[in-house]
């Protein structure tokens, strides 16, 4: 009875009840996994939601499943699609998706599987670190320092094979650390 009510809510147009259902599910998922039964389809449909806080919240929502049930289906694809959002907050979910898996998995697994956003992480620091993602999440002017912990980790798993691949990506991954540090040593970047 209780998997129907939240599959009703889950179905509403109103993206204010889809996030509520949402947010009961994943504190109710914490005391009994069995909640989810039967609504993972759904789930993963509201993970293409137009409204952020729907995709954000059905994303951390299937992570916890996945993590439970390891499931996998498709989960290297909505990372991909939400590091490529246009919406910084659904792309820093992703990041902080892959932080939170990295603790899950074995440092080779991880390479393995994760090396392929390598490029594309620099990329998004260097976003942050000139403040063009957003500063909804800058502290003291520090752009996203969490973000950039959540990276530099990610990018620690995976260095070791890159750099036997690409120099050009090493090289990038260096100017963007001395990018950041030049930048902390700005007052006006760093809270002055």
């Amino acid at each position: 009875m209780i998997v129907n009510s939240f599959h009703n809510d889950l179905g509403n147009k109103d993206p204010s009840i889809v996030c509520n259902a949402i947010d009961n599910l994943i504190m109710a998922f914490n005391y009994d996994t069995s909640v989810t039964h039967g609504l993972k389809d759904t789930i993963l449909s509201k993970i293409q939601d137009k409204f952020r806080y729907v995709k954000i919240k059905s994303f951390i929502l299937y992570n916890k499943m996945n993590e439970k049930e390891n499931f996998d289906n498709g989960y290297d694809k909505i990372i991909k699609d939400f590091f490529i959002d246009s919406d910084p907050s659904v792309m820093q979910t992703s990041i902080s998706m892959l932080y939170r898996k990295s603790f899950s998995m074995s440092k080779g697994e991880f390479k393995t599987r994760y090396i392929k956003y390598f490029d594309h992480l620099i990329n998004v620091m260097k976003q942050n670190l000139d403040h063009k993602l957003t500063s909804d999440y800058d502290y003291h002017k520090v752009p996203s320092p969490w973000f950039q912990i959540q990276s530099l980790r990610i990018l620690s798993l995976i260095i070791d094979d890159q750099a036997h691949k690409n120099n050009e990506s090493m090289k990038n991954l260096f100017e963007i650390i001395q990018y950041g540090l030049e930048r902390n040593n700005d007052p006006y970047h760093n809270g002055g």
